[in-house]
């Protein structure tokens, strides 16, 4: 539970900084929300990965391979948001904002499930 409960920190901090910068270059830089929303996560994978192996996973293991096995998680979940927020903007016409919303929420559901067992596997943290 407590790993959860720091997956969760992390995520907020890392969503807030996620936000702000996708919303900054959506609506000050003027960029489209797909490009926004790439560099966003693109960002933000550096930083959750950072944090997610030093607070929320406390693990000690290699980073490189860590990383390694990240980068796949990291990349499913975002095709995951990605296609969600397409299906938010072109299909059920939510506003970008909202449609943003939505994405990063399916994206932070498949992160944890991923990232548990596939990422930071071997740390001790994933005793039921």
């Amino acid at each position: 539970m407590r790993t959860f409960l720091r997956f969760i920190a992390v995520g907020v901090i890392n969503t807030g900084i996620g936000f702000l910068l996708i919303f900054f270059f959506m609506l000050v830089v003027g960029l489209s929300p797909f490009l926004s929303n790439f560099l966003g996560y693109c960002i933000g994978l550096c930083i959750s990965f950072a944090m997610h192996k030093r607070f929320s996973f406390q693990s000690r293991g290699a980073a490189l391979g860590e990383f390694a096995r990240y980068l796949p998680v990291f990349a499913t979940c975002y095709l995951l948001n990605l296609g969600t927020l397409y299906a938010c903007l072109r299909w059920f016409e939510i506003s970008d904002v909202w449609a943003q919303v939505v994405a990063v929420c399916a994206y932070v559901g498949s992160s944890f499930i991923l990232t548990k067992m596939l990422v930071f596997r071997d740390t001790g943290t994933n005793r039921v």
